[in-house]
């Protein structure tokens, strides 16, 4: 039987996409600055490898009415939580200089394509939210 690899995702529009793009999730660091980042996330390498668990489905809005599905972990004190707030000190201070605004106005069932596609994703349908 053939399968194909699929997900749901929130398409991004093209001009929030070049925003979200130009301030390189961190933000636009300076060179001088990058090695300071290097030396103050080094000490999270010391930290013992964890695995991650998805223990449950989550279904939005509801799992009556369920147009979303995803795979979850536990909640509140799992390793990752812990390395994320423990990098969150790392961070804090670096914020982006002036919201960016993403419009949210549709989701979408995606297809993953092979690795040597042109394109890797590709739309399979587009599910319009209301009013947009």
């Amino acid at each position: 039987m053939k399968s194909r690899n699929l997900f749901i995702g929130i398409p991004i529009e093209e001009e929030a996409a070049r925003l979200l793009e130009a301030i390189h999730f961190l933000g636009a660091i300076a060179e001088e600055r990058v090695s300071l980042w290097e030396e103050s996330l080094e000490k999270y390498s010391k930290l013992q490898s964890f695995s991650f668990h998805l223990t449950r489905f989550l279904a939005f809005p509801n799992s009556l009415e369920p147009r979303v599905l995803t795979l979850a972990g536990p909640i509140g004190n799992s390793p990752l939580s812990h390395l994320f707030y423990q990098m969150a000190e790392t961070v804090e201070g670096v914020e982006v200089q002036n919201p960016i605004a993403v419009p949210i106005t549709s989701f979408a069932l995606y297809e993953s394509l092979p690795s040597n596609a042109e394109n890797r994703y590709r739309i399979l349908k587009r599910y319009l939210l209301r009013g947009a």
